[in-house]
C-alpha cells in the first residue's frame, strides 16, 4: 500500500505496482464469504440447458410453468466439477510468433514476456561476446523491448540489487548489444486532449514514450533510404515503407547477422478449454466475441452465461480521431466489466 499510495496519479505506474495491487485483491476476494478458490486446469465446459416444467399445485389452481436457468458444469483436473449459472472466460494470451527465423538456426527467439522483465534480462544473452538483438514491431512491447535491451548495453544499474553479492557482481549485468528494429510504420505516442486520448492503446505512453522520444524519434539520428541509425550508434530503426528494398529483401539481408530475435508482433489469446453447447463441441473459432457486451454468439444465437474479460476478450473504443482499437490494459479490463456488470446480473431466459 504504501508504494501505490507513493505513485504519481497523473503519471504511468510499473507493471510491478499493478502487479502487486492484482495480488492485493485476489488474496481480499477470496477472504469473502462464499468464495471458494478451486485450484486446477479446466479440462471440459458444458451448457446444459435445462427443459420447461409444468405442474400443478392443486387441481383448483392453474398450472405453473417453472423455468430453470441453464446450467454450466465445469470439470478440471483436480477431478472436481463446479456447476454455475455463468462461466467467465479469463484464459489470457500469450506473444504472437512467426516463423521468419527458421532459415536461420543461429538465430535464437527470446520470449517476448521476458525480455519486459528488466531485471532478469542480462541472463538471456551472452557476457563474453556481442549480440545483435532483432526486434520484429515498433508498438508498445516493441519499444519497451528496444529501452530494456538500450538499458543493459548503457548502464550495468540493473537487475536485483538488495544483496551485497549482487551488488558487487552489478558489472556483469551489462551486455555488448546492438538493436536493430524493423518497422511497418513510425512510432505512434498517445495524444492527451480535452476529448480524451489519440491512440490511447496502441500509442506510448509514460516512461516508454519518453525514452523512445530522445533515442528513437529525435532529429539527432541519421536517416537513409528507411534506416535510421541512433546518435550513440546502438539502435538501428528499419521502416519497410520507406525503403527503397522489399520486405523480404531486408530480412534477407539482415536476419542472417542476427544473434537473437524478438517478436513484438501483438498477442494471440491463448486456447479455450473444451466447450460444448447443447451436446455439440465448439471450435474457438466457432465462438464469436461480442466487443461491446462481453459476451458471446454461437452460430448467430447468444450464448446463455458465458463472457470473456481480460487480455484475450478486450473491449473494442474509438478515440476522438475515429481510431478502431481494442482497449487493453489492466484499468481498461476493469471498466469494462464495471460497464458491463449489470449484464451479468441478469437472469437469462
Amino acid at each position: 500500500m504504501t508504494k501505490l499510495e507513493e505513485v504519481d496519479r497523473d503519471e504511468t505506474c510499473l507493471l510491478g505496482v499493478a502487479g502487486d495491487v492484482v495480488m492485493m485483491l485476489i488474496h481480499g476476494l477470496l477472504d469473502i464469504e462464499g468464495v471458494e478458490k478451486c485450484l486446477g486446469e479446466v479440462e471440459s465446459a458444458k451448457l446444459e440447458v435445462c427443459l420447461l416444467i409444468s405442474f400443478n399445485i392443486d387441481v383448483r389452481q392453474e398450472s405453473k410453468d417453472l423455468w430453470q436457468n441453464d446450467r454450466w458444469t465445469v470439470s478440471t483436473s483436480s477431478s472436481r466439477k463446479v456447476t454455475a449459472t455463468q462461466l467467465h472466460l479469463s484464459t489470457g494470451s500469450h506473444p504472437s510468433r512467426l516463423d521468419l527465423h527458421t532459415p536461420y538456426p543461429n538465430v535464437s527467439v527470446l520470449d517476448l514476456d521476458q525480455v519486459m522483465v528488466l531485471s532478469s534480462l542480462p541472463s538471456l544473452l551472452p557476457a563474453d561476446k556481442r549480440s545483435i538483438v532483432g526486434i520484429i514491431g515498433n508498438s508498445h512491447s516493441g519499444i519497451l523491448a528496444a529501452m530494456n535491451l538500450w538499458t543493459i548495453a548503457t548502464s550495468s544499474d540493473v537487475g536485483d540489487t538488495t544483496s551485497n553479492e549482487n551488488k558487487s557482481n552489478k558489472k556483469e549485468n551489462k551486455r555488448d548489444l546492438k538493436i536493430i528494429n524493423f518497422q511497418r510504420r513510425e512510432i505512434l505516442f498517445a495524444e492527451y486532449r480535452e476529448d480524451g486520448i489519440v491512440w490511447d492503446n496502441s500509442g506510448l505512453k509514460g516512461r516508454t514514450a519518453e525514452w523512445a522520444r530522445q533515442h528513437m524519434s529525435n532529429d539527432k539520428s541519421k536517416t537513409e533510404n528507411g534506416e535510421t541509425e541512433s546518435e550513440d550508434g546502438i539502435i538501428k530503426q528499419i521502416r519497410f515503407d520507406q525503403s527503397p528494398k522489399s520486405e523480404e529483401d531486408i530480412y534477407n539481408h539482415y536476419l542472417p547477422q542476427l544473434t537473437h530475435l524478438i517478436y513484438a508482433v501483438g498477442y494471440h489469446r491463448n486456447p479455450l478449454p473444451p466447450i460444448t453447447i447443447n451436446s455439440i463441441i465448439v471450435k474457438d473459432e466457432e465462438l464469436e466475441f461480442d466487443m461491446h457486451s462481453s459476451g458471446f454468439h454461437y452460430q448467430n444465437e447468444r450464448v446463455k452465461g458465458l463472457y470473456g474479460t481480460g487480455i484475450a476478450f478486450p473491449e473494442e473504443t474509438e478515440d476522438p480521431e475515429g481510431h478502431v482499437e481494442a482497449a487493453v490494459g489492466f484499468g481498461k479490463f476493469v471498466k469494462f466489466a464495471e460497464r458491463v456488470k449489470g449484464e451479468w446480473g441478469r437472469v437469462e431466459a
